[in-house]
């Protein structure tokens, strides 16, 4: 028995130290050589011990012998086989577009300097719920029908979702988050191997991330990771903080009082001040800086192992946040462009000179682009497009995007084209005067915008242009026609839309089926503010 539990103990030790993440590849290599070896002599002598076979048994040194040449020769393989294709998504939740500069983000920078930076992405919602299905799928929100956690709807079990495709082509598939939205009770994990919503901050995602990485290094994989490091309440280590930072009687820690201050704020009851507004910026770009100094390492050491030498990465986010433009505050919100712009880096194996694209994109085209550079088929329903033409120069087919907050009491919508976005904010079939009187103001009037000449939406040219107002909300109509009748979204003749002078008018969502939600997850939800009619007011 001793000499089982000497193994046992030196195999610890051994995982131990590669869940330490060491920086070199060859010692990454060596300590789980070492570590299989050592399960594999335990294992053994389990079996001498249950088959009772002590005197026809090798002595122990022969075992652990055998056991470290197997486990050396798999590992030599996958260490040292060719590199095989990986992909690895990461998303930022609440990351703004402007946050990629030197001082909030100077390692996402460089990552910048040897990526494709897609500099007029934009998400499908300003909050998770809605936003991720259409990244994870291709598809829009119409289409996926998650919008709400009250009651809490799940994800149409007919939309493919990226991880099933990967699945299915014989990749390794995992993904790791810590975001309640994210639970597999909302049809998130499909096509996922291995799939926990539950992990930790970036540094525990890091370290999960890394040993699987290590383990399937032999074969193609599919890496999705999902940080909420700078998810409100903004609560970063002081020394990331700049100088100067007005004060502010706004609460930050996570809690009651959190909530309600930003619930008081959306509804006028608490008046917020430029310092107020200077202070919640301040600590938001403070999470930003720290998140992004735990991504320069974890980029470091897939540079050190030759991870990016053959992956693809992509990095983006969910949605924006708000910290006062328009009277906004953190995001679930009218689709403003500053919620709906987002980080979009997509960076080939071995990297390439920086490049800076300005052709409005969306998020549902990071799944065809990731498609056609693993040469996977994508399913037809998807909505998006490969996006590499446009590095190459060329144009590629010029989509209508939508972006919606569907409520039965309120219901918010964006549909921007050739450069140009109509903002519809209106009650829904549901709605009650008290509703109305006591929920955040809706838009008395359609709002348009030149996105590309105002960026920030500040003249709103809907009242002299109500010709242009019409085309997009032929558009709309047209959007959600294509959906209730069950046809291809893409298909859609959106000239002729355009043309058709129909006006939008918001209706019910269609009905989904609810999922079955643990009182843990609503309480997890409840904390990030999105129970109790945050989706709706």
């Amino acid at each position: 028995m001793r000499h089982l539990i000497a193994g046992a103990l030196a195999g610890a030790l051994a995982v131990g130290t590669q869940l330490s993440a060491p920086s070199s590849a060859f010692i990454a290599y060596f300590y789980g050589a070492a570590a299989g070896a050592l399960v594999l002599w335990v294992l053994m002598s389990i079996g001498r011990l249950l088959w009772r076979r002590r005197r026809d048994a090798l002595p122990h040194w022969v075992e652990l012998a055998v056991a470290l040449t197997l486990v050396i020769a798999v590992g030599a393989h996958q260490r040292f086989a060719p590199p095989a294709p990986m992909v690895i998504l990461l998303v930022v939740d609440c990351m703004r577009a402007d946050l990629l500069n030197g001082d909030t983000a100077p390692q996402l920078t460089k990552l910048a300097a040897t990526s494709w930076t897609f500099r007029e992405a934009r998400a499908h919602s300003s909050w998770t719920r809605s936003s991720m299905p259409s990244l994870l799928s291709s598809r829009l929100p119409a289409e996926h029908g998650l919008y709400r956690t009250t009651p809490p709807d799940k994800i149409r079990p007919e939309i493919v979702m990226i991880s099933q495709v990967f699945d299915e082509a014989g990749w390794a598939t995992a993904g790791f988050a810590e975001q309640a939205q994210l639970e597999r009770v909302f049809g998130y994990g499909r096509g996922f191997q291995l799939y926990d919503p539950h992990v930790g901050d970036a540094r525990a995602l890091h370290r999960v991330a890394g040993l699987w990485n290590r383990f399937f290094r032999g074969g193609p994989r599919f890496l999705y990771l999902h940080y909420m490091d700078i998810h409100g309440p903004y609560t970063p280590e002081k020394r990331w903080l700049a100088k100067g930072l007005p004060q502010s009687r706004i609460p930050l820690r996570p809690g009651s009082k959190w909530r309600d201050a930003i619930r008081d704020i959306r509804h006028g009851r608490l008046a917020v001040s430029a310092g107020d507004w200077a202070f919640l910026r301040g600590q938001y770009d403070a999470e930003m800086r720290e998140l992004d100094a735990e991504l320069g390492k974890q980029l470091r050491a897939w540079e050190r192992d030759g991870t990016l030498d053959e992956a693809w990465l992509v990095l983006t986010a969910d949605h924006g946040e708000a910290f006062g433009e328009h009277g906004a505050i953190e995001h679930v919100s009218t689709p403003w462009d500053v919620l709906l712009r987002v980080p979009l880096l997509i960076r080939p194996p071995g990297g390439t000179e920086g490049l800076v694209i300005d052709d409005p994109v969306m998020l549902t085209d990071v799944m065809p682009t990731l498609f056609a550079a693993a040469g996977l088929n994508l399913p037809p329903e998807a909505y998006g497009r490969d996006l590499q033409p446009l590095v190459r120069g060329e144009k590629i087919k010029d989509l209508p995007g939508f972006a919606e907050e569907r409520a039965s009491k309120v219901q918010r919508v964006a549909v921007w084209w050739h450069g140009w976005k109509l903002l519809l904010e209106l009650p829904g079939p549901d709605a009650t005067p008290e509703h109305i009187k006591r929920a955040t103001p809706v838009l008395a009037e359609p709002h348009l915008y030149h996105v590309l000449q105002d960026p920030h939406e500040l003249t709103n040219l809907a009242p002299t242009m109500p010709e242009k107002v019409a085309e997009l909300e032929g558009l709309m109509v047209a959007y959600e026609r294509a959906v209730r009748e069950k046809r291809r979204v893409q298909d859609v003749d959106w000239e002729a839309a355009a043309r058709s002078g129909e006006r939008w008018a918001p209706s019910a969502p269609t009905a989904t089926a609810a999922a079955d939600v643990s009182a843990e997850t609503m309480r997890a939800l409840e904390e990030l503010g999105y129970v109790d009619g945050a989706e709706v007011e």
